[in-house]
């Protein structure tokens, strides 16, 4: 498989450089790209089996860093499978968002609608 990365911005304070901090967890290795499996795919589709197969990773490490990203909200757990807590927008988002902009950019752009 094809290994992917995002991006992840911060908004507001994300506290201390501990357990709980979110550039703490998300910097660890294969976050990112447990993070990308589990937001493309439905919410709670995939399972820790299936993100260890498919990162070729051993299954004690993928629940660890699971855990871990419970930990920080960053992902719910259903029946062993799970869902991404945070927007996401894929590649493939941008065109349906692109689609959508182009009727609407000129009605928001227009200088007198933000008065």
């Amino acid at each position: 498989m094809n290994s992917k990365k995002f991006n992840i911005y911060y908004f507001g304070d994300i506290g201390a450089y501990d357990e709980y901090n979110p550039d703490a967890i998300l910097s660890k290795d294969y976050a990112h790209e447990i993070l990308y499996l589990i937001s493309k795919n439905n919410p709670y589709e995939i399972t820790s089996f299936d993100i260890a197969t498919l990162l070729n990773l051993d299954n004690v490490l993928v629940n660890n860093l699971l855990s871990e990203l419970k930990r920080i909200n960053a992902i719910t757990e259903r029946n062993h499978t799970y869902k991404i807590n945070f927007p996401v927008f894929l590649e493939n988002d941008l065109y349906h968002i692109k689609d959508y902009l182009q009727n609407v950019a000129p009605i928001i752009g227009k200088k007198n609608n933000f008065y």
